[in-house]
């Protein structure tokens, strides 16, 4: 097991404000390129707990500590990783609270112990979700389960839309952005080389700085002047900007029942958290978590407009009726489209997994439609 730097029984109990008397640990998965591990830290405490004062009969402790010596190609994605935990700590410090405990409250780990030592070493002791109802999710996921998650995520988007966004996160959400994967970008076969062309147009487009981009923010809000309505997003953020998870996929949910019976979705790894379309999600979970067949026409429509019509309700919800009315399904779609190319784009030069016969399709279909529009 990775070693910490500090006395866990110790941390714990002035954590959970209760005398912990043991910890067990158990290791259930390693990190992504051996970069540390996951752990469930199994407690006994010095007193039984009481209904007035319930404790944690277990916690997830991930830690962080990378393999030494990294150079060379290999260097790059060093640095994306360790700047993700970082991402990642300021996440759970500074935002998850407020996630859990706000207006249409999401399902998420608690931060309980976040020690944060940049550029090498990083613990998270959090709660674990795998209690009571909420199972993991694993391998393609059902219509319903699609559904459910996109629930989930129409209430992040809609808690950060058109609001001023957090400093401390991704300056764009997601692990494939072009900035940080020039590698792959040169890695794509001649069958691609259109979309490659197209990939810097694609970029700019989500980053709100291509023309196109900018003309389709005012078709979907004519007039309109968010100054007016006592706020106005900044200037280096495309208007409609939300935060987005980063890397939502079935590994990264589960799934379970709410208070009042419905399904409900938790989700975690928030190492890619950070600004951008919130379309940009959705096209990721589509390519990621579930199969061409249900994807079909008709599949897609369907849970795209599921996802448009949570999204509108939790916006209004929230008293942004200005940004739900300016943000028309219509240019939700030209998000969507711009976003399934862009990824198309990483996967390229990657390497395809997923939903790949939809993908391809649907982005072979597209790319001369943007195309035009974009270059």
């Amino acid at each position: 097991m990775t070693s910490i730097k500090f006395d866990l029984r110790d941390v714990l109990s002035k954590c959970i404000g209760a005398p912990v008397k043991n910890v067990k640990r158990k290791r259930l998965a390693s990190l992504w390129a051996g970069y540390g591990e996951i752990e469930r830290l199994s407690l006994q405490f010095g007193h039984a707990p009481t209904p007035a004062t319930p404790l944690p009969a277990t916690l997830i402790m991930k830690t962080v500590a990378p393999p030494p010596g990294v150079s060379g190609p290999e260097l790059v994605g060093h640095e994306r990783k360790m700047k993700s935990y970082t991402v990642e700590a300021s996440f759970y410090k500074s935002h998850a609270q407020g996630l859990i405990d706000g207006p249409s409250p999401l399902r998420l780990p608690r931060p309980i112990f976040i020690d944060a030592q940049p550029p090498s070493r990083f613990t998270f002791i959090l709660s674990d979700l795998d209690q009571g109802s909420f199972r993991p999710s694993r391998g393609n996921m059902s219509m319903a389960q699609l559904q459910t998650a996109l629930d989930w995520l129409a209430c992040l988007h809609a808690r950060y839309h058109g609001d001023s966004l957090p400093t401390d996160l991704w300056p764009v959400g997601g692990f494939w952005h072009l900035e940080t994967r020039q590698q792959e970008l040169a890695s794509m076969g001649a069958e691609w080389a259109a979309l490659k062309s197209l990939a810097p147009s694609l970029d700019l487009y989500l980053r709100g700085l291509h023309p196109a981009s900018t003309a389709a923010q005012r078709c979907g809000d004519p007039g309109t002047d968010s100054s007016q309505h006592g706020r106005s997003p900044p200037s280096s953020l495309p208007r409609h900007a939300t935060i987005l998870h980063g890397d939502f996929k079935s590994e990264n949910l589960m799934f379970g029942v709410a208070d009042d019976g419905s399904p409900a979705c938790a989700a975690y790894d928030f190492q890619y958290c950070g600004a951008g379309y919130g379309a940009r999600d959705v096209v990721y979970l589509f390519c990621s978590s579930t199969t061409d067949r249900l994807l079909s026409p008709s599949g897609e429509e369907h849970l795209l407009r599921h996802y448009y019509t949570a999204l509108q309700r939790e916006l209004r919800t929230l008293g942004k009726d200005v940004d739900a009315d300016d943000y028309t399904f219509e240019l939700m779609m030209d998000h969507f489209e711009v976003s399934l190319l862009d990824y198309l784009r990483f996967m390229a030069g990657w390497g395809w997994w997923g939903a790949v016969g939809w993908a391809r399709k649907r982005g072979e279909s597209l790319l001369p439609v943007w195309t035009q529009r974009l270059m």
